[in-house]
């Protein structure tokens, strides 16, 4: 989990951004982190590889001995549970 926390970092290190929109930026991505965290173990796995480690959907199934149709599934869960999870936290 901490390589995905990096990518991310990463990813805003290049943008000027105020104060103000930076410090929104960070408890978004704290946020999302606690999102992905709380995922089952397969949803997160798979969401992180797919969309921070830029695995394809082959890898992440041969990584996690599945299908390459339960790996689109596990991510369309997790996408569904960060989606539901963030909205409660009312972040839009």
């Amino acid at each position: 989990m901490e390589d995905s926390a990096l990518e991310i970092e990463n990813l805003s290190s290049h943008i000027y951004l105020s104060p103000d929109e930076s410090y929104e930026r960070e408890e978004i991505t704290n946020l999302v982190k606690v999102a992905i965290e709380s995922l089952p173990d397969d949803q997160r796995l798979a969401i992180v590889m797919r969309e921070y480690q830029d695995f394809n959907y082959e890898e992440i199934a041969s990584v996690l001995k599945c299908s390459v149709g339960a790996v689109k599934s596990k991510i369309h869960r997790a996408r569904q549970s960060i989606k539901k999870i963030l909205l409660a936290m009312e972040v839009s």
